[in-house]
């Protein structure tokens, strides 16, 4: 079967992945010409024991639209503009389909494993990742709940922590460099014969009850089915076709570090109490990620915002004091108004196929994304997950 993929990040590469793996010819369309950069921009966990995005209920809203409340800040704009997304995610929130998410999660996190014993990609990855908590009452709950290890406040101050009441490590769980692995794919990619398109729009067309994509230089692709893995710009995308994915962009920000030589994070770490994670890869460099904030596609943050986020990490990982900063940039998170992916086929269309709403859970979710597009496109069932819940359906 002939495949056109839509996006480039690292949902897009996994999904191209899938299906050259499956004896399928794949097109990747990536708008960017430079590299493909899409996913480069986060904190690269693969953690489905922590929580998969901050509950959005109307009490927050209310809070962060009139100023920034930590790492979350709405826009008052972005509320006027897209009512009905927010006034779903008041009533929803998170929680509503919190264990559905997690135990998509945890077979993402089997497919990663499968994945790294297959392909023999040699980009950096961790092991073992801690969740800080200034309570330990929290701390102590989380662990009970996902069966990880408590760690106390006196050995998180023997690592360099400070101001922690305790924290919960999650052994099994994986930190990678996003944009040296989506390197790493991508070249695999190259390797097993994918039609790449770099510095190429799509766009797409219908005829009939089948989708139909064209580049930006007037190309028509031929494909038997289509896969819109836009990430963010999914709505943009699909808005042609009369579907809309109910997807926004939420914001975070990612500033890399010189580390100068130092081993400044002890280990892959999430400030829970912040949404702010901290990783130091093996090339010696920082990475500081945060912020979920709603205010469109948006790219600069305000000079009082980087300053709570270095002040906060600082504050609790004196280490960072004095670091070199090297690289900035922004990435857009695609969210849904229920806080759930959206996979599968798009109704009345015969070959065409939606793979976005990841939100925070981006990198941990790329791979049973693409297994559950390719199970749908070969016509079996996906084993191992509730595959329905996502149904781009619900949106129709």
């Amino acid at each position: 079967m002939r495949v056109v993929v839509l996006g480039g990040g690292i949902t897009g590469l996994f999904v191209a992945y899938y299906l050259l793996e499956g004896g399928h010819t794949v097109t990747l369309v990536e708008a960017r010409r430079e590299g493909l950069t899409t996913s480069a921009y986060n904190g690269g966990f693969i953690t489905p024991s922590f929580s998969p995005a901050p509950p959005i209920g109307i009490a927050k809203v209310a809070s962060t639209v009139f100023g920034a409340s930590g790492p979350l800040y709405i826009s008052l704009l972005e509320v006027a503009k897209n009512a009905g997304w927010f006034a779903r995610a008041a009533r929803e929130g998170v929680t509503a389909h919190e264990t559905e998410v997690l135990e998509l999660g945890a077979r993402s996190l089997q497919l990663y494993r499968e994945f790294f014993e297959k392909e023999n990609l040699q980009p950096e990855r961790q092991k073992g990742i801690i969740g800080l908590y200034k309570q330990e009452g929290d701390a102590r709950r989380l662990a009970l709940k996902f069966g990880g290890r408590f760690v106390g406040a006196g050995q998180l101050t023997e690592m360099g922590y400070v101001g922690f009441g305790g924290a919960v490590m999650a052994e099994d769980e994986i930190s990678i460099d996003p944009a040296s692995f989506c390197e790493s794919l991508l070249a695999r990619l190259r390797s097993m014969g994918v039609d790449l398109r770099l510095g190429e729009k799509g766009t797409l067309a219908r005829t009939g009850s089948r989708a139909e994509a064209t580049l930006s230089g007037g190309e028509r692709l031929e494909a038997d089915s289509i896969v819109v893995a836009s990430g963010a710009m999914s709505k943009g995308v699909l808005a042609p076709l009369g579907y809309d994915p109910r997807v926004l962009p939420a914001r975070g920000f990612t500033r890399l570090y010189d580390g100068g030589g130092r081993k400044i994070v002890p280990m892959p770490s999430l400030l829970e109490d912040y949404g702010i994670a901290l990783v130091q890869h093996e090339s010696g460099t920082v990475r500081l990620t945060s912020f979920f904030e709603m205010t469109g596609f948006k790219e600069d943050f305000a000079e009082d915002r980087i300053s709570w986020l270095e002040t906060t990490a600082r504050t609790h990982l004196p280490a960072m004091a004095g670091l070199r900063l090297i690289q900035e940039g922004t990435g857009f998170r695609p969210c849904t108004s229920d806080q759930m992916p959206v996979i599968g086929r798009v109704p009345q269309y015969d070959n065409l196929f939606v793979a976005t709403g990841n939100c925070r859970l981006g990198v941990t979710l790329a791979p049973v994304t693409a297994y559950i597009i390719r199970s749908m496109m070969d016509g079996v069932d996906p084993v191992g997950v509730a595959w329905r819940l996502f149904d781009p359906a619900r949106f129709a």
